[in-house]
């Protein structure tokens, strides 16, 4: 069956503090470009996104990260995590996804995404991913001439997961909001956040294993290379949609708006934070020290409803209210509308802004992400 990649696309910030790249499934994004992003020669892929219905996930152990090979790199990834609990008691350890690799089978109006998933944990993704050891863990993983403990039918992609075989990767999920009268909705960091303080981001988090059932142990049962009649595809099923609802519920939660109000997500690519490229099909946890990587799978949510129910919405308080300051509502390029950016600005913890360079130094990756997304609506 035939499998195509994704474009990547890659921004080289003046400061090198904000290392990402983008994979679309939905073509180039020229906004992107326009602000300092260069596309990688991979090969193309244009669809409308992947709805739940058109999205497959597999889960193995194969999928999960390897142990490094030498025992003192793993004893002192070990020890970094100790120390992080020394430091902030409050932290604690819990079981995430992780991204192996992912392509396209089926061609024309029958294409599907796969995504190949195993397990990992918030302290592998502390010690390996957001730690002075994250270079070499890439660096020994390129290096290593063993082959990887799957299939890879694209050479990118393969190289891709040889790079990250000894990285956390865990999975977040990143909602590109946009109201019935055409605002893209970001809200604005706590300062007291620890990652990306007081910038502009997306409505997200992370799909939980948990939710679903699923655990390591779960994964023991599940091997992706048997026949389909002695597979087992409910768990799958299941991490399909916990996938796609988990940002509804994060919008849900930090923004207030009601499930009822949005759309089914549609998911338009992954956004790859940081040096080791942790995937977002999202925001990371670890301190700023180090290299954040993360991996936030983009979804584009439709609102059912106006710039000025999501603002009351969002002043009646979100349940997650400590993570954000200011609720800020992008106006659609195509149209600047100066009584709505009036009205809107009226409201207290709420501002209307347009796109130039100055809110793009104010962006996240996964903002960024989302105003390059947003902006092929309006070519």
């Amino acid at each position: 069956m035939k499998t195509t990649s994704a474009p990547i696309l890659m921004r080289s910030d003046a400061l090198n503090v904000l290392k990402y790249q983008i994979t679309s499934f939905i073509g180039s994004l020229d906004h992107v470009q326009e602000h300092h992003l260069v596309s990688i020669p991979f090969p193309a892929l244009t669809t409308d996104g992947f709805f739940q219905k058109t999205t497959r996930i597999r889960l193995s152990q194969a999928f999960d990260a390897q142990p490094h090979p030498c025992l003192s790199v793993r004893s002192s990834l070990k020890q970094l995590w100790e120390a992080k609990l020394t430091q902030n008691p409050h932290i604690f350890d819990a079981d995430k996804f992780r991204l192996s690799h992912w392509f396209v089978e089926g061609e024309d109006n029958n294409k599907k995404l796969v995504i190949c998933m195993g397990m990992t944990s918030y302290r592998a993704y502390v010690s390996t991913c957001c730690s002075e050891y994250t270079s070499k863990l890439i660096s020994d993983g390129l290096q290593l001439e063993s082959p990887l403990p799957c299939n890879m039918t694209m050479q990118d992609t393969s190289a891709y997961a040889q790079s990250g075989r000894y990285l956390s990767r865990k999975i977040g999920v990143s909602g590109i909001l946009e109201t019935l009268d055409n605002h893209l909705v970001l809200i604005r960091r706590s300062e007291s956040s620890n990652v990306y303080p007081n910038l502009l981001d997306t409505p997200g988090g992370h799909p939980e294993p948990q939710r679903i059932g699923i655990d390591s142990h779960t994964l023991e049962k599940i091997n992706w290379e048997k026949t389909d009649a002695s597979y087992d595809h409910k768990k799958e099923e299941e991490a399909v949609g916990e996938l796609f609802h988990s940002v509804l519920d994060e919008i849900h939660e930090e923004i207030n708006l009601d499930r009822h109000h949005l759309s089914p997500p549609k998911l338009l690519g992954i956004v790859h934070q940081g040096e080791a490229l942790t995937p977002s099909f999202g925001t990371s946890d670890c301190a700023s020290k180090w290299t954040d990587v993360t991996f936030e799978q983009a979804f584009f949510v439709k609102c059912l409803q106006h710039s000025e129910e999501v603002v009351k919405a969002y002043e009646m308080g979100p349940q997650d209210a400590f993570e954000s300051n200011q609720l800020v509502l992008l106006e659609p390029p195509s149209k600047a509308n100066g009584s709505s950016r009036a009205n809107l600005n009226a409201h207290q913890l709420v501002a209307t802004r347009s796109i130039d360079c100055n809110l793009m130094n104010e962006l996240t990756p996964c903002a960024c992400a989302a105003v390059a997304f947003w902006r092929t609506r309006y070519k």
